[in-house]
């Protein structure tokens, strides 16, 4: 391989992969933000309500050990 047709190689390589990077760094953030906002929906009180309900409700027949 010629010098100059390396250092393109090396340079388009560099550019795809910097792409790739900067798409990673984008879902990252979409994914923090979903994250914040089904942590926000864990707080709200109806639904805490509900997990408390669940919680207190028997778990069926217990089973017996022999």
């Amino acid at each position: 391989m010629g010098k100059a047709r390396r250092k393109d190689y090396f340079m388009r390589n560099n550019r795809q992969r910097s792409i790739a990077k900067g798409r990673h760094e984008q879902q990252l953030v979409q994914q923090q933000k979903q994250h914040s906002e089904e942590k926000a929906d864990l707080f709200d009180p109806e639904h805490l309500n509900e997990i408390i309900d669940k919680r207190d409700k028997p778990l069926g027949k217990l089973r017996k050990w022999k």
